[in-house]
């Protein structure tokens, strides 16, 4: 077996799009237009996120007082890790406006809506969304 042939670091750097569904119902979430909610990811094995966690890793052992104390402070850090990998997204909004899809709107809106960062961290730990046979 070709290993060169499973490498998933070279998958997961080609981004996918990762429709956002309800969070009780699982139905697609659609615009007041009927177009598809969606967000547009790499995958969790990706360079980007790598060089993330290695930079975090980083900052943690130098800092050596690096825990996490609150449930607040763990959601931000995953939040914050997270947006390293959205591409871009389409059709999020709150209370009837646009977001920007800006580093700093994604961590907000992440942090705040637990169960769409939930829904994007499963998406982006799911190798078979990135690597086509």
């Amino acid at each position: 077996m070709d290993l060169a042939k499973l490498d998933l670091v070279e998958h997961a750097n080609g981004s996918q799009r990762m429709t956002v569904t309800h969070p009780v119902t699982g139905d697609a979430l659609t615009t007041s237009n009927g177009d598809e909610v969606y967000i547009e990811v790499l995958g969790a094995d990706s360079s980007k996120m790598r060089a993330e966690m290695s930079d975090r890793a980083r900052k943690q052992i130098a800092k050596r007082n690096s825990t996490i104390n609150t449930i607040e402070e763990a959601e931000k850090a995953s939040s914050e890790l997270l947006a390293s990998i959205i591409v871009t997204w389409y059709g999020i909004e709150e209370n009837g406006e646009q977001v920007e899809c800006t580093r700093e709107n994604v961590i907000r809106v992440l942090t705040k809506y637990s169960w769409l960062r939930l829904q994007i961290d499963a998406f982006v730990s799911d190798r078979a969304n990135f690597f086509k046979a």
